[in-house]
């Protein structure tokens, strides 16, 4: 799904709540979740008129990955590495 305004993927997921809710997730990509018998056009009209406060979370997000990234001596993989090691060890 895309939405005018918003840079990242939106994934929906539809289960059987009230309401409706977007979520930024870590990686900056966006969910939201609807009840099972919303009308998309309702889900999209709710989403264009967050576009503008979506959009900005979505970007603050990222910019917190690229400092961390920055500030992180260890790569992902030296990470799962030490995990292992210290899983081992237990």
């Amino acid at each position: 799904m895309q939405i005018e305004g918003i840079s990242s993927e939106i994934n929906l997921i539809r289960s059987s709540r009230r309401s409706l809710a977007a979520e930024i997730l870590p990686d900056g990509s966006v969910t939201v979740r609807a009840p099972q018998r919303m009308p998309e056009k309702e889900i999209v009209r709710f989403l264009s008129e967050k576009a503008a406060g979506i959009e900005k979370h979505v970007q603050k997000r990222l910019a917190q990955n690229r400092t961390l990234a920055a500030l992180s001596p260890f790569t992902p993989e030296d990470i799962r590495d030490m995990a292992k090691r210290a899983a081992a060890v237990i």
